[in-house]
């Protein structure tokens, strides 16, 4: 586990856990959960699933081993909630056979110890969504082997109060839902490769919009201030959360695998390249083409607030002799929510290998950077 500088993206801590899996950690509390799977060699190879306690230092404070041949499903994190009575954690658990039996344990936040389970019957896999809770209900999906998926409603005694059954088409993946006040939304995959988004009654699981999208998705969706935010193929996408119509769109260049993060008023979503994009009251980059004679880009606002005294700069560098040193700048007084401003440099005339770095600064919010690298043959920039 790495614990970053959300500011700074520098590393504060890291520490190696003892046991192995991909697992999403939660902050409850000021304490840190996260599962992972202990697997013993002798005299017969034995998995249990763990879940792990550790105070936000990285120290550990307990650790709660699962019973035998059953484990903290792939990829599925814990879920915490409290009444008045205490705190708990939900995680679903599978065994590993051939119909992988699923079942979700509470455990005393504090403690670990065991509280109840629920069977929730058949999943179709060992890749579990992980439950999330909102209020005193657990909401958890999962995916039959029919390629069907459901929605579960569960309250903090472990009585389902409602299932709802999306209307999709066979289903690759599922993921965990986001919740807000009123409203549950979850992301399914078809075997398609088409992307479905559904929002759903908090109360009753009646179906409010679905909306399809062209592209794979791997990851949950994240909710905020009535916009609903999730990644499909490369694109992030930021939708109106009654309506599902789409707000904006931004390229990130690779496939999205991770889910948004939202905290502090910024948006955090990391891609298969390993980079972390941070959205916030910051001006953001697109992404940078070339041309003839000219590399261009756009830089846009998708905060929550408008943005002043914008300054820009874009700089083409390098070619034989590093003879190419081109740069062009400006200023924009008002950078409106949602408003998008093109840029570009030029003229580009050169041979050789080009470097563009983009520059583009608020009043009073710092400063954003992108870069490519390229190539330059005569007037034609080829940027890889």
């Amino acid at each position: 586990m790495v614990c970053l500088n959300a500011t700074t993206g520098e590393k504060i801590w890291d520490e190696q856990i003892d046991n192995y899996g991909f697992y999403s950690p939660i902050v409850y509390f000021s304490k840190l959960y996260v599962c992972s799977i202990y697997e013993s060699d002798w005299p017969t190879t034995i998995r249990h699933g763990c879940i792990n306690c550790f105070d936000l230092n990285g120290n550990k404070m307990w650790s709660q081993q699962m019973n035998e041949n059953w484990v903290a499903p792939y990829y599925s994190a814990v879920a915490a909630g409290f009444t008045i009575k205490g705190k708990y954690l939900f995680v679903p658990s599978v065994k590993e056979t051939a119909d992988h039996h699923a079942i979700l344990y509470e455990l005393d936040a504090d403690t670990g110890s065991y509280g109840w389970n629920k069977n929730l019957q058949y999943f179709s896999d060992v890749v579990v969504p992980s439950p999330v809770v909102s209020g005193s209900d657990v909401y958890i999906t999962r995916m039959d082997d029919d390629g069907k998926t459901f929605v579960h409603r569960i309250d903090f005694g472990g009585n389902i109060e409602w299932t709802r059954p999306l209307q999709t088409g066979e289903t690759m993946y599922i993921a965990s839902p986001a919740i807000d006040f009123t409203q549950v939304y979850v992301v399914a995959q078809e075997i398609s490769l088409d992307t479905h988004i559904y929002c759903l009654n908090k109360l009753t699981g009646d179906i409010i919009w679905d909306k399809e999208y062209e592209g794979k998705a791997y990851s949950c969706p994240a909710v905020a201030d009535g916009k609903l935010y999730f990644g499909v193929g490369h694109d992030l996408y930021c939708v109106n959360s009654s309506t599902g119509n789409t707000i904006w769109t931004f390229n990130t260049l690779k496939q999205i695998y991770s889910s948004p993060a939202i905290a502090s008023q910024m948006l955090f979503i990391a891609t298969s390249s390993g980079q972390i994009f941070a959205f916030g009251n910051l001006p953001q980059i697109g992404e940078i083409t070339g041309g003839l004679f000219k590399a261009k880009t756009n830089f846009f606002n998708r905060g929550v607030t408008n943005l002043t005294d914008v300054n820009w700069e874009i700089t083409a560098t390098g070619g034989i002799l590093n003879l190419i040193n081109q740069t062009s700048l400006g200023t924009i007084d008002l950078l409106e929510v949602n408003m998008t401003v093109p840029i570009k440099v030029s003229p580009i005339f050169g041979l050789g290998n080009i470097h563009i770095e983009v520059l583009v600064t608020a009043s009073g919010q710092g400063t954003v950077r992108r870069e490519r690298n390229g190539f330059v043959l005569g007037p034609f920039v080829i940027l890889q």
